[in-house]
This record gives structure tokens, sequence and C-alpha cells, in this order.
């Protein structure tokens, strides 16, 4: 006996895969747009901390400076004066890095918002395909009633249009079948008459 794949059995099944595969695919765009946007709030949160950092940076970039200044006005170009130099060139250096870093967050925010909604899209364009059977039925169960309606208020005006058409058409098509009887009658007679002749 040859495999039925038509079964209700196999349709349950085949709407199971679907589901889980939906469901797959809403819980990877969740893990994957979830952990971007968690990785986005964890830079935010770090660097609103930094800015007090930032500020007690400036404030000692300030000191560091008055200091240089005061070192350059009683030694000139000293050891300590490049010393104090250094310095100022390495937290320079930190409060630059620190503002690149205040943009980091904004594109993990974007493409973790974007696999959250392709996720949800495509999960929810899979899972439909497993609602197919419902909605075709509920289509149908709405247009059904439109139809047999329609067909009803049709019918007696369908019938009226026959019953006048056979009532004037009928003895026309009466005579005219007569005519054609007639006409084959004849014909056979006088096929008659050749073949006795012969």
């Amino acid at each position: 006996m040859a495999k039925e794949y038509l079964t209700e059995e196999n349709y349950e099944r085949g709407k199971r895969k679907i589901r889980l595969i939906a469901l797959m695919v809403l819980v990877a765009g969740l893990l994957i747009g979830g952990g971007l946007i968690g990785t986005g709030i964890a830079i935010k949160v770090s660097n609103e901390k930094d800015v007090t950092s930032k500020e007690e940076t400036n404030d000692e970039l300030a000191s560091l400076k008055a200091q240089q200044n005061a070192e350059f006005r009683a030694n000139g170009l000293s050891e300590k004066y490049y010393k104090i130099g250094n310095k100022i060139d390495s937290l320079e250096e930190k409060v630059q890095n620190s503002r690149h870093g205040d943009s980091k967050y904004v594109p993990l925010f974007m493409f973790g918002g974007f696999a959250l909604i392709s996720s949800l899209m495509v999960s929810g364009a899979i899972y439909m395909i497993t609602k197919q059977r419902e909605i075709v039925a509920f289509q149908a169960q709405q247009i059904r009633p439109v139809a047999k309606e329609g067909i009803e208020k049709a019918t007696p005006t369908i019938a009226k249009a026959g019953a006048t058409i056979a009532k004037e058409m009928g003895p026309a098509y009466g005579a005219v079948a007569k005519e054609v009887a007639k006409g084959i009658k004849e014909g056979l007679k006088d096929e008659e008459k050749k073949e006795k002749k012969k």
C-alpha cells in the first residue's frame, strides 16, 4: 500500500515543526537583540560613571597645568616641567578616548532593536503559515452566507427569465422543429424513390 502524505497526522506534525521554527527564530532574535542592547546599556552606564571621573580629571588637568606654568617660571624647561607635561598628555589622551566611548553604545542599540523587530516579524510570518487553514475556513464562513443569499435572490429572476423565453420563443422553435422534421421526411422519401429506380 502506498504511503499517504495528505493525512491529518502529517498535517499536525508539519504544523508543530513550523511552530517550533518560528519559536526558534523568535528566541534567537531575542537573545541577539537583547544581548546587543544589554551590552549597549552596560557601556552607557560605565560611561555615565566616568562622567564624575572626567570632572575629576579636568580638575587634575587644570591643577597640573598650573603647576607646569609655575615650574616654567621658576626653573624654565626643567626635568620636573617635562614630567608634568607627560602627565598632562596622558590625562588629555584619557579624556579624548572617553569622549569617543560615549557613542559606542548607539550602534548596539540600533542593531539590537533591528534584531528584535525583524525576529518578531519573521517568526510571526512563519507562525501565520500554521494558521492558514483556519484563516481560509474563516473566510469561507464569511463568504458562504453572502453567496447563498445572492443565489437565492437571483434564482427567481433567472427562472422567470427562462419561463419568458420558453413562452415567447417556444412556438417559434416548435415551427422550426416541424419544418426540420418535414425536410427530413421528404429527404428520406426522395432517397427511397432513387433506390427503387435503380
